[in-house]
Parts: structure tokens; C-alpha cells; sequence
């Protein structure tokens, strides 16, 4: 039977560990958090596995995914356990990486069929980076039984994931170190080096390998009923008298290798103090020299004394948060306090944070236990109430908060997020309040989702597709409409000459104007050439000595709002000179003859799914309006380089996500250029909607 592991209950215990569980969507996060649950005895055995209980929103229980950040704390052998439920989308992808910052260690989850993908690859880096210690759980390995895989393969999957994942952490792995387990969360069993076979066997085995671990589930789940039956004999698995029931392979393996027992094993094999760098101090010496270095801050700060971060007085921080979340439909901070440090209700304190610092009291303190218990006086992860937090920031006691707490707030390695799209929602005057209140509170709790109100309007900046269909669940009952805005369009122009007219202290004069698109030339190489920038963007222009301020004015007035689509002017170059040619045109007509383009806002996609759907990926790329730059083939999946204009992503996302049972990834690169589209079609399709709709159907000729 599995060991038993104590449930003292010791509310008052500083002696805490924090872990986030990070995955790729659909690897078993949440059902990784119901074997936990079923621990808690919030869920029977039968239900974990099942349940997906942290999923209360409707929108979560309609798409079977995990959209908001779940705390979930317990207390075993007198020490307080908190996990972070994160969801594995992309779209939410500011939940998970806040999470780093309050945690000691991260529940990395592979799923055994799918192997490492390279957007768990990114949150692995993340965590490394931020030194949390790895515990590698390698699930659903019954799907390799069931399909009747051989031993040979199963080792040869298992071994490649953790290679995979060798190659991005800092941190060594290993299962004789006790920080990588195997097992089925749906099948409710887990395995590491302490578990014990000998039931099993029906000998005294000792020290499992992770080769024979394999094994012996592999033989479990190949049995036939009448071995089962032994085997459940052998192990004292009780069942209720009179009852018929067929064995299952998974009710022997569950029984004996039960899965919070082996996860709990592998979390107290961590060190959690030892996770840092053994020289902290030499680390902060050599990211002092630099101003864009931030201090080095691991899971000592909530462990052991740091009076100092990177040379700046930190006794007056009591508490680090990391996001808000709702609890009885209250927004509620989610914070760690420091090493030594407790706060109350009651308390008046400062939260800092990047946009400035505000005083609060605390109205109410709560763990995330199973019974969401309210409590007066609180050490470690806490879920606070009655404060004015944003996103995140850090709480100072009154009376200590100084000049150098913003200094403290950026030494913290806080993650930063550019979210791609903006989305314009126009709320009915009746509901106006009512829209604006909503979309706050959701923003407090998302920290990728920016709000902002103007001019009756609300503007909202995501990372995609789902987070905007999660605030129309959120807004529901509510009469608002959307426009997309996450396309910024602006004009260029390919080549052409023509000569101005220009009447100067009462005598015409003539000037040459020519006009290119920039090519392949850097900003420096222009400037070379004799050339000035303007706005800060790609224009450049070079006007000759003497050249009328007049004619300047026009010609910086021409690229601030082009003739062709009235957008900004982008990646032209304009020359001025004088001649003795005569007049062509206005200098409308010469920017409208020199075949202007259109410019829209790209960034790079790398687009990642199972090897299962390439090709059904491949031909929704080639259709789109992006361009694949290359391909990587791996053993079980393969990934796209694509170059995409913004706007054209959400649709991009919807087809991948319908067409590979939302098993595809993007990972956009945020890296925003301007360019024309690289396919002529898709070019002329928005050039046309873009003049219609201002009324500009054909070229103007300016008299």
C-alpha cells in the first residue's frame, strides 16, 4: 500500500514551499491538481483524475481548460504546501510567468506522448531563470501501456524527455536525485526512486531504477482479470463485501503506488534554501556594473534574512504580490510574505508598485485551503484583501516605506508583458459602469490584460483569441460591442520623380523630388548618405541648401498623412534639389505616380504542433497571408517559422486551434516591424478595403 503521509495541521508553520505547475495545454495540470484535491478529500478517488474541480468558470467548464491562476494549499507534517494551477495556453500566458517570483519550486508536467514542446521548453527557461527547483513529472504513461508499446520504446520516450529538458534547465535532474517521477494523474498513481514494489513483486526489492519502475507498471497494466485478482489479494486492497467489481490495472497500480505520496516524496527530496547560488553576494557585485542587470532573487528571500537586495535597504518589505484573483467574487492579492515577516488584519501598509504607491488596510486575510479559511494573522502564500494592488508590487510597513522602495520594487526580476492585439469595446450608455467595473476587476486578475477608458470607449490590450472571449463571458448580461484594432496600417511608396513649383520671395523655383521605398539600408547607412530622419520612424529626408521652409513643411506634412491610404508615411526615402526641369505636379501627384504600397504591422510566429497534424498545419500556413521562413522536424512534433501581419493571428489561431484539437502552439516572437505583405492578393485585399472605406477608390489627380 502507498505510504501514509501525516496531515498535521500547523496554521502558524513559516515552514513553507510554494510550487507552480507549468505545462504545455492538455498535459494534466488540472488533473495533477485533483489527485491533490482527492488528498485534501475535497474529491473521492473515483472522481480525481475526473473532476477538473479548479475549473469553475463557465467559460472553463465549456472548453475542459484551465483560464484563471488556482491557489491550493494544504498542511502536511506540520509544513504548508501551496500549489499554483496555471493554464497552458498561450493566451494566459502572464498567469503562469507570474507565478515564478512567489515560488520555490516548479511541478514541471510532460505529457509522455507528446514529449517536450518548445513552448513548456520556454516556461522551463523561465523557471530556471528565476530559480525555481525542477520536479520533472513525466504523465500519462498509461497511454504507452494501452497501445501496447514495448519496454524498449516506453524507455526510449521517457529518456529523450528528459535529455529535452536537460538541455534548458540550469538545475541537474536525475531520479536517483528524487526529482523526476512517472505516472497517470487521470489513473491516480505516481512512481519515483523511494516507492516501494515489494507487494508487487512478492519479494524485497530495495532501491527502484527507473528502468524497472517502467517495467512493473508496464506488467500491471498487460494482466489478464485473474492476475489482477491475485494481485489485489496480495496487496490487501479491500473491496466492500458482496460487491462484483472487474479489477482495472489502475486499481492495483493507484492502490499501492498512490500519487500524492510519491509527489510529496519528491517535494521534501528539494532543498529549498540550497536552490540558490552559493555566492549571492559576488552575483550582485557583477549586476551592479550594469544598469539594465536586475538583482538576483531566488526562494532565499522567503526563507532565510536579506536585509539587502543588490545594495538597497529591504527590512521595510513585508510581503511580495504576484496577482490577484477573485475569492467569493472579492479581488483578492495573492502574496508571499518575506523570511521572519507576518502581516494582519487590520494592518496599514503601503503597496508599491510601478505606477506609484498607495496606503491601505488590510480588511481580511485567507489561506487556500480546502475551506478557504479567513485567519487574523498570516505567514507565507496569502490571499489578501482591502488593498489597492493592480498587478503586482510589494507591501511595505507603515511608517518604513522610503524613497528607495520603488528602487526595491525594480529589483525584483518582475516578467514583462507585450501583449499583441488591442480590441476596442463600445459599452451601451445604460451599461456603461457596469462594463467598465467588470473589465477593471478582470485586468486586476490578468496581469497580460490592459485596460483603458477614452472617450466613452474601453480599450483592451490581450494576448489573443481566448482572453477576449473571456471577458465576453464576463460581460454577459451586459449590451456592448467589439472592434478589432490590432492592425496599424501605414504607406510607402516604390519608386518615382517628378518636379514641384514653389514661389519664393516672388519668384517661382523649380525642385526635383524623388521618392524610393528604404530597402536593405540601416538607419546609419542613410544617414551617411546625407539624409535626415523624421518622427522617429523610417522617413528620410535630405533636402538641398536653400530649399524653401515652405516646401520642407509640404513635404513633412505629405508624411505624416499620405495622399494614397491617409496613413503615416513609412520606409521612404525623399530627395530634394533644385532644377531647371519644369513643373510635373503637385507633390500629391509625384507620391501618388511612384507606386505607393501598403504597410502593415508583422511580427514572427514560431508554430508548434504534433507531428500528427504537420501536414494539415503546413497547408493552413501556405494558405495564409504569412510566409513560412523555416521548419524544424523533431521525433514526435515540428515547428514553423512564420512571418504574420498581427492582424491576420487571431484568425490563424482559430484554425489551428480547430483543426489540431487545440494541440498547436504560437509563440509570437513580440518583436513588431512594418513591411508589405508577401502575398500580392492579400495586399491588394487590404489596400481596397482600406481606400473604400475612406472613400478613396481611385488615385486622386490634385489640380
Amino acid at each position: 500500500m502507498e505510504a501514509a503521509v501525516s496531515d498535521r495541521l500547523d496554521k502558524n508553520t513559516s515552514n513553507e514551499c510554494v510550487i507552480n505547475l507549468i505545462a504545455h495545454v492538455n498535459h494534466g495540470k488540472t488533473t495533477v491538481m485533483d489527485n491533490v484535491l482527492e488528498y485534501m478529500g475535497v474529491l473521492t478517488k473515483s472522481m480525481a483524475g475526473e473532476a477538473r474541480l479548479l475549473d469553475s468558470r463557465k467559460d472553463e467548464l465549456e472548453r475542459e481548460m484551465t483560464m484563471k491562476l488556482s491557489p491550493v494549499s494544504l498542511f502536511v507534517n506540520g509544513k504548508k504546501i501551496t500549489f499554483l494551477d496555471t493554464p497552458g495556453h498561450l493566451e494566459f500566458k502572464s498567469l503562469t510567468e507570474s507565478t515564478f517570483i512567489l515560488s520555490d519550486i516548479s511541478l514541471i508536467i510532460v505529457d509522455v506522448m507528446k514529449g517536450v514542446t518548445e513552448r513548456l521548453r520556454q516556461l522551463v527557461r523561465n523557471s530556471s531563470d528565476n530559480r525555481c527547483a525542477p520536479i520533472i513529472l513525466i504523465n500519462k504513461i498509461d497511454a504507452l501501456f494501452k497501445l501496447g508499446a514495448s519496454g524498449d520504446e516506453i524507455e526510449h520516450r521517457v529518456s529523450g524527455i528528459i535529455q529535452s529538458l536537460e538541455e534548458v534547465l540550469e538545475e541537474p535532474i536525475g531520479w536517483d536525485m528524487g526529482n523526476i517521477i512517472i505516472g497517470s494523474a487521470k489513473d491516480n498513481w505516481c512512481m519515483g526512486q523511494s516507492s516501494n514494489a515489494d507487494k508487487v513483486l512478492n519479494k524485497t526489492m530495495g532501491h527502484l531504477t527507473l528502468k524497472k519502475s517502467l517495467r512493473i507498471v508496464r506488467t500491471i497494466y498487460a494482466q489478464e482479470q485473474a492476475e489482477l485478482l491475485k494481485l489485489s489479494e496480495r496487496i490487501n486492497r479491500k473491496v466492500k463485501p458482496g460487491l462484483k467489481i472487474k479489477i482495472r490495472p489502475k486499481d492495483i497500480v493507484s492502490h499501492e503506488f498512490g500519487f500524492f505520496s510519491a509527489l510529496y516524496t519528491a517535494i521534501s527530496s528539494v532543498n529549498i534554501p540550497a536552490t540558490a547560488v552559493p555566492d549571492v553576494s559576488k552575483y550582485e557585485i557583477e549586476c551592479s556594473k550594469s544598469d539594465s542587470s536586475r538583482a538576483f532573487m531566488d526562494s532565499r528571500i522567503y526563507h532565510t534574512p536579506q536585509n539587502t537586495w543588490m545594495g538597497v535597504d529591504s527590512s521595510s518589505a513585508v510581503a511580495i504580490i504576484c496577482s490577484n484573483t477573485l475569492v467569493d467574487n472579492v479581488v483578492t492579492a495573492i502574496g508571499r510574505t518575506l523570511y521572519g515577516k507576518t502581516i494582519s488584519v487590520g494592518d496599514s501598509i503601503y503597496v508599491v508598485e510601478s505606477s506609484g504607491i498607495s496606503h491601505c488596510k488590510i480588511k481580511n486575510l485567507v489561506y487556500f485551503t480546502k475551506t478557504r479559511s479567513s485567519v487574523e494573522v498570516a505567514a507565507g502564500l496569502v490571499g489578501i484583501q482591502g488593498i489597492d494592488c493592480k498587478k503586482k508590487g510589494i507591501i511595505c510597513a507603515e511608517g518604513t516605506c522610503s524613497d528607495l522602495s520603488k528602487e526595491l520594487l525594480g529589483k525584483l526580476r518582475w516578467p514583462v508583458f507585450t501583449p499583441l492585439f488591442t480590441d476596442i469595446i463600445i459599452p451601451s450608455p445604460e451599461c456603461y459602469s457596469s462594463v467598465v467595473e467588470r473589465l477593471g476587476r478582470l485586468s486586476r486578475c490578468e496581469p497580460g490584460l490592459f485596460i483603458s477608458v477614452k472617450q466613452g470607449k474601453v480599450i483592451v490590450r490581450s494576448d489573443g483569441v481566448l482572453q477576449i472571449d473571456k471577458i465576453r463571458t464576463d460581460l454577459e448580461g451586459l449590451r456592448f460591442s467589439t472592434e478589432d484594432q490590432s492592425e496599424i496600417y501605414q504607406e510607402t511608396v516604390s519608386k518615382g520623380e517628378g518636379v514641384v513649383k514653389v514661389q519664393q520671395d516672388a519668384e517661382a523655383k523649380c525642385y526635383a523630388i524623388s521618392l524610393r521605398g528604404v530597402q536593405e539600408e540601416s538607419g546609419e547607412e542613410i544617414e551617411r548618405m546625407g539624409y535626415k530622419q523624421l518622427f522617429g520612424r523610417d522617413c528620410y529626408v535630405k533636402c538641398a541648401e536653400g530649399t524653401p521652409n515652405m516646401l520642407r513643411m509640404s513635404i513633412s506634412a505629405l508624411l505624416q498623412n499620405g495622399p494614397f491610404l491617409l496613413e503615416q508615411c513609412n520606409r521612404v526615402m525623399v530627395a530634394v534639389e533644385p532644377t531647371e526641369r519644369q513643373p510635373t505636379g503637385t507633390l500629391s501627384q509625384i507620391y501618388l505616380d511612384s507606386m505607393p504600397r501598403l504597410l502593415t504591422n508583422h511580427t514572427i510566429l514560431f508554430i508548434s504542433a504534433p507531428s500528427i497534424y504537420a501536414k494539415s498545419v503546413n497547408t493552413i500556413l501556405v494558405k495564409s497571408p504569412g510566409h513560412i521562413l523555416s521548419t524544424t522536424v523533431e521525433e514526435t512534433s515540428i515547428t514553423f517559422e512564420v512571418r504574420m501581419p498581427v492582424a491576420e493571428i487571431k484568425a490563424l489561431t482559430n484554425l489551428l486551434r480547430t483543426h489540431t484539437k487545440g494541440e498547436a502552439d504560437i509563440l509570437p516572437a513580440h518583436s513588431l516591424y512594418y513591411m508589405v505583405p508577401d502575398k500580392a492578393e492579400h495586399e491588394k485585399a487590404l489596400t481596397l478595403a482600406l481606400r473604400e472605406k475612406k472613400g478613396l477608390f481611385e488615385k486622386e489627380k490634385i489640380e
